[in-house]
């Protein structure tokens, strides 16, 4: 399948330990341009992220198949982290500033296909350097241009 040019929508959610998970702590989101391809069964999405605080970018490619979710960034941030079904995975978050070792409890990951758009939706659990941080979701929405 060719290479289409898309609008990129990633929206992160976290919610705290409290006993209301339904209080959210922080919602993070980006719109930016890319562009998305299918290969057999897997999904594939590339774009540029910009770190406003250093005024660079960090390349990043999703690859997304039922079950599972990979996202790499490589630039001024530099990360590999990996999303399967009921598995847990971890991954050095490299920085300016240090590393961080993330742990992820991935719950469930989906890849829809609808007319004119893809969506990408990972849950899980969020821990760093072994202590819990968060429920945690994921949703990628790639729209054809």
């Amino acid at each position: 399948m060719e290479r289409n040019k898309v609008i990129v929508h990633i929206r992160g959610m976290q919610f705290g330990a409290s006993a209301d998970r339904e209080e959210e702590n922080g919602a993070i989101e980006t719109v930016t341009t890319g562009y998305l391809q299918k290969i057999g069964e897997s999904w594939f999405l590339k774009y540029e992220e910009i770190q406003e605080d250093f005024d660079l970018t960090s390349d990043v490619l999703i690859k997304a198949a039922p079950g599972r979710l990979k996202l790499q960034k490589k630039g001024l941030l530099n990360v590999s982290m990996e999303f399967a079904d009921g598995c847990f995975t971890q991954s050095d978050y490299h920085t300016p500033y240090g590393n961080i070792l993330f742990g992820f409890h991935t719950g469930r990951v989906t890849v829809s296909e609808k007319a004119g758009s893809v969506e990408i939706r990972a849950a899980y659990l969020l821990e760093a350097n072994g202590e819990y941080l968060a429920d945690s979701n994921i949703e990628i929405l790639a729209e054809y241009i």
